[in-house]
């Protein structure tokens, strides 16, 4: 890992006791799940599945709070929040800023499991 992402990623560093291996273990999980479940929710707030969509969204918040308590984790309960309330035009626009926080943090993620291909 290099200095910017040591910084970037301290919280969650701190969370593992400092063992940047178990991070990048656990980035590897992010980067192969996130996706699916992304794409998901995204199906089930498009045909207004909102008790699905609550579900599914607990489940990435769970995936990308590993990396980051702020944020698009953030973003991801208010979705939790709105999905509850049955307010879909809330889960709308919280998905898209959702998908855009989460798209940047998986690419930072991406660059600690994969320094290679960024």
């Amino acid at each position: 890992m290099t200095e910017e992402q040591r910084t970037r990623f301290a919280e969650a560093l701190q969370r593992l006791a400092g063992d940047e291996d178990l991070l990048i273990a656990m980035g590897a999980m992010v980067l192969d799940d996130a996706p699916v479940v992304m794409a998901e929710l995204q199906q089930q707030i498009q045909a207004g599945q909102l008790s699905q969509a609550a579900s599914t969204a607990h489940k990435l918040k769970g995936l990308l709070s590993t990396f980051d308590v702020g944020g698009c984790v953030l973003t991801i309960q208010q979705i939790i929040t709105a999905a509850k309330a049955d307010d879909l035009a809330e889960c709308v626009q919280s998905w898209s800023k959702c998908e855009r926080e989460a798209n940047e943090l998986l690419a930072e993620v991406r660059g600690v499991v994969d320094p290679v291909s960024t």
